[in-house]
Order: C-alpha cells, then sequence, then structure tokens
C-alpha cells in the first residue's frame, strides 16, 4: 500500500521531514555513486535500476524527488517520466539526469515532463542544488 505521507518522525525530541529520493540508473556504479552522495546529506535514497522497477517504487511509496536516467533498459527515462505525470499523486520532482548534453535532448526532457536536467558527468554540488530547488517547489506546493 502506497504510503500517502510527506512528514515522518525522526526522533522523540522533534518533528523533522524526511525527504525520499528515487534514483532510476541502470549503471550499477552511477546508481551506488548517486545514492552515496544524497544519504550522505540526510536523504532516504531507493535505487531503481530500470524504470519499469522505478516506477513500481513510485506505485508503492511517496518520493519528493525522482532523478531518472534517459537511457535505462525495459522503460526509459522518457516513458518514465511520463507515466510517473499520468498517474502518480502527489508527483515527485523529476530531474532527468543524463549522458544526452544537448538543448535539444534538454528540451525534450523537459517537453516530456521533467522538472529539470542535469548532463553527466555529474559535479555533486550541482546535483544537490538541484534536488533542494525541487524539494523546495514541492513544499510549496504542500503548503498551498
Amino acid at each position: 500500500m502506497k504510503q500517502n505521507y510527506f512528514c515522518s518522525i525522526i526522533n522523540d525530541d522533534y518533528m523533522s521531514i524526511q525527504y525520499k529520493i528515487l534514483v532510476a540508473e541502470d549503471e550499477y556504479t552511477n546508481a551506488l555513486l548517486l545514492k552515496k552522495i544524497l544519504t550522505n546529506k540526510g536523504y532516504q535514497t531507493e535505487v531503481a535500476y530500470n524504470g519499469a522497477e522505478a516506477f513500481a517504487f513510485l506505485e508503492k511509496d511517496t518520493f519528493h524527488v525522482l532523478l531518472a536516467d534517459w537511457m535505462m533498459p525495459v522503460m526509459d527515462g522518457i516513458e518514465l517520466i511520463r507515466r510517473t505525470i499520468a498517474w502518480i499523486k502527489p508527483k515527485p520532482y523529476i530531474i532527468m539526469v543524463t549522458a544526452l548534453a544537448s538543448s535539444k535532448a534538454e528540451n525534450y526532457a523537459r517537453a516530456s515532463g521533467a522538472d529539470d536536467y542535469i548532463a553527466k558527468p555529474i559535479n555533486n554540488d550541482d546535483l544537490l542544488e538541484r534536488v533542494v530547488k525541487g524539494i523546495e517547489k514541492i513544499s510549496e506546493k504542500l503548503m498551498n
């Protein structure tokens, strides 16, 4: 059953947001690196190794941010984004992560529903800045 919440109690002393991020990345090393970067910053992070697996995660749980690689087996990142927008509520902030570093690719990803776009190789600070931006946007939607 899908958990419909964005807040959870971290400990008995205070209420804190536990931000959840889903990484959809078929390259094992890249997936582990992304997970490590995000986990080290305190984000609860799950990894899916193809688009279909990522969509199954999204159906079962609520995530604030989705990092979606473009080229994955079974279901690519573009199809994952389209299905997420059509079926997942609340929709996570979607960041397309890809080796396709062109304005044409970025425009296509955004037209398909990506909220942001980052080309590989990824700069850690740039990635974290975009994740924070996404969380801020999601938080604004929840407040309104």
